[in-house]
């Protein structure tokens, strides 16, 4: 499965600060006390990656979805969909 590359748009700011929080707790230690990581991690808020967003060129990767398992949107999903 291949990748799909984009800039990075403010909707993704959420989860590009759960990523980076994720990533510090995880790969700081034992460099670092967990208290201090914790600390480090929480210091970016959504806003301030909102601002990295609009001052940097971010990019992220999407998985791309082969083309034989594309959702064909008249096959019906149990959602009432209007005709």
């Amino acid at each position: 499965m291949g990748a799909v590359y984009r800039r990075a748009m403010f909707n993704d700011a959420s989860r590009l600060c759960d990523i980076r929080r994720r990533s510090i707790i995880e790969l700081v230690p034992p460099t670092m006390t967990a208290a201090d990581a914790q600390a480090w991690a929480a210091k970016l808020t959504r806003a301030g990656m909102e601002q990295k967003l609009r001052e940097l060129e971010v990019w992220v990767a999407e998985r791309a979805a082969p083309a034989d398992n594309l959702v064909d949107p008249t096959v019906s999903s149990g959602l009432d969909w209007p005709s």
